[in-house]
């Protein structure tokens, strides 16, 4: 009736009723130097392989749409690679108001407990260069780059101040408007 905080490393060999992952987004878990290097990346996937089935019921895999990291500006979470290598069979997705979580039902590597999944669509308005957009902090701002496709799309606005932004588009919450 405890929790026990430990690095990925310190689990291997144990086993416990709810496993709880944490900083599953690319660049954290797999971290930024993994994405260049297969070899390292295949070190990463190893040790979610490890995390996963240290769970002998459940395992739940969180990531932040956006953190502060060491002082920095608000970063947007780019959800990790490995949690789309999950069967979506295994997957029960959870929202929260300051998080998503992605809960695997079961925790065994193998074990495939098949359950009704109801799945949330987003769609997103599709932005092309040179469109005015709203943002709710930032104000109007005209679209001068595009990156990425769906859920990963993210656009470079330039903001009636000059200021620049780099933004996910599902977590910035944009609406087209017309022309200032």
């Amino acid at each position: 009736n405890r929790v026990t905080m430990m690095t990925v490393h310190a689990s291997k060999g144990l086993e416990f009723p709810v496993v709880f992952l944490t900083g599953l987004e690319d660049g954290l878990f797999p971290m930024y130097s993994a994405l260049d290097s297969n070899d390292t990346l295949e070190e990463e996937r190893r040790l979610f392989y490890v995390g996963v089935t240290r769970a002998m019921s459940k395992v739940y895999l969180m990531y932040a749409n956006n953190r502060r990291r060491m002082g920095s500006d608000e970063l947007y979470g780019i959800v990790s690679r490995f949690i789309d290598e999950v069967p979506e069979e295994n997957i029960e997705k959870i929202s929260f108001t300051s998080a998503l979580t992605r809960k695997v039902i079961g925790g065994k590597a193998g074990k495939h407990t098949k359950t009704a999944v109801s799945r949330t669509v987003v769609l997103f308005d599709d932005f092309q260069v040179g469109d005015y957009v709203e943002h709710a902090i930032f104000g109007v701002g005209k679209v001068m780059a595009l990156s990425g496709q769906g859920e990963n799309q993210r656009v470079g606005i330039e903001f009636k101040d000059g200021m620049k932004k780099k933004l996910v588009v599902k977590f910035a919450n944009l609406k087209k408007v017309d022309a200032p």
